[in-house]
Order: structure tokens, then sequence, then C-alpha cells
């Protein structure tokens, strides 16, 4: 039931972040990769859903941090603003 639990945490997660989600790919892959890595084989332990927890945490912080300002050759670049 907590392997389910987490799954779901972690669907409702990603989707609730899915606008930044394009954007911010470089942070999620070693996340998806971590997690591919823990559910591909037996059940993970209470200790790794812990940390699966915590990582997720981590990472919809991170993702809802207001983006830095835009840049010259960023689409959203305007010098007059």
């Amino acid at each position: 039931m907590n392997v389910l639990i987490t799954v779901l945490t972690v669907v409702e997660t990603l989707t609730r972040l899915a606008p930044q989600f394009v954007a911010t790919w470089q942070d999620l892959k070693p996340f998806a990769q971590s997690l591919y890595e823990q559910f591909k084989g037996s059940p993970p332990t209470a200790d790794e859903l812990t940390d699966l927890e915590t990582q997720i945490d981590a990472l919809a912080a991170r993702l809802q941090e207001p983006l830095p300002p835009a840049q010259p050759g960023d689409p959203d670049y305007n010098p007059t603003a």
C-alpha cells in the first residue's frame, strides 16, 4: 500500500508541476532515473520510500522557485522591460 501511495504522490506532483516540466527536464532526469531504478526490481523498502518522499519534496520546492530573468537569446527576452 505504501508503494501505491508513493507512486500516486509522484504522479500527482509531476502532474501539478507539468507546466514547468519541459524547462526543468535536466533537474528531473536524475530523479526519474532514480525512481525507475527503485521500482524496476523488488518492492522498495520503507527507508527507500522515505528517501523518495524527501526527493519529491526537494524537487517540488525547486520547481516552484521563480525562474531567473530572461537572458539575451531567450524567446521571452525583452531588454526594455
